[in-house]
């Protein structure tokens, strides 16, 4: 297990990315999204899922889905106390 640095995406767009580590060796990261409608982050496995999804904004277009989350700061929000909970006790509070 290992924790993110922070470095450039590249790209020029000024996104961040981070590499790290699960507990079981599995390469993971979080980035900054490019999404142009809200403040959001990809975070998860880098690897592992493979196969496409209908979009919901335009139903006729397929995008790759990944097996990272693509979260917003609303969603960060609602999961950030179950997070510090179980960091702190090792447990999910109910």
């Amino acid at each position: 297990m290992s924790k993110p640095v922070l470095k450039d995406a590249g790209g020029g767009r000024g996104l961040r990315a981070g590499k790290f580590k699960d507990i079981y060796g599995q390469e993971c990261s979080v980035q900054t999204s490019s999404l142009a409608t809200k403040e959001a982050i990809w975070l998860g496995v880098d690897k592992g899922l493979s196969s496409t999804v209908i979009m919901p904004s335009t139903p006729t277009e397929m995008a790759p889905l990944h097996a990272r989350m693509h979260i917003d700061r609303k969603m960060a929000e609602w999961m950030w106390p179950m997070l510090k909970h179980f960091a702190k006790t090792g447990e999910l509070k109910i």
